[in-house]
């Protein structure tokens, strides 16, 4: 339900800010924004009490972040607070950020591999997913020993895993299969 609502506004947003230019200003901000609710979480959970009176809310919002970010972006910082939604800014600053990335073609690969990739391998992985999903990709890399050896690559459309622990798992079931 969080997720809808933040895709909502952060359309809607978007289309107040119109241009290119102004969109990616726009993410900076709420870039900052988010940050700054991460650092200071008791700042976010102080704008979400009930009891603290909503000209008082405004007042901190605009201290706050009044000189930091652009008319737009405080506008939208006191009509979330006005409509007690301020903990919705982390997950608009994603909706954003990503239909910002679909825009630019920009891709999210995640490289998961058992242990830490050498540096040879990683930089022919990387040419070769590049080549694949374009020259905006952003790669990631993490381990999990637990796919014993091998790699998964996922984004958010596909998941491609060429881990040992994935043929085990189905030489399993072909065995169990057979069994029955």
């Amino acid at each position: 339900m969080h997720l809808e609502v933040a895709d909502i506004y952060a359309d809607a947003f978007l289309t107040v800010v119109a241009d290119r230019a102004a969109e990616d200003k726009a993410c900076g901000e709420l870039r900052l924004v988010r940050d700054v609710f991460v650092e200071a979480p008791q700042l976010l959970e102080r704008l979400r009490m009930p009891s603290f009176e909503l000209e008082s809310r405004c007042r901190l919002l605009k201290t706050t972040f009044g000189p930091l970010v652009g008319k737009e972006t405080l506008g939208l910082l006191l009509l979330l607070s006005r409509r007690g939604r301020t903990g919705l800014i982390p997950l608009m600053f994603d909706a954003m950020r990503r239909r910002i990335d679909k825009r630019d073609g920009v891709v999210d690969v995640a490289v998961t591999s058992a242990r830490i990739m050498e540096e040879p391998l990683r930089i022919k992985l990387e040419i070769a997913l590049r080549r694949h999903f374009g020259d905006q990709s952003r790669i990631r890399y993490a381990t999990n020993p637990a796919l014993i050896g091998g790699f998964c690559i996922s984004t958010e459309e596909r998941l491609i895993d060429c881990s040992v622990r994935s043929g085990l798992d189905q030489l399993k079931n072909i065995l169990l299969s057979r069994q029955r």
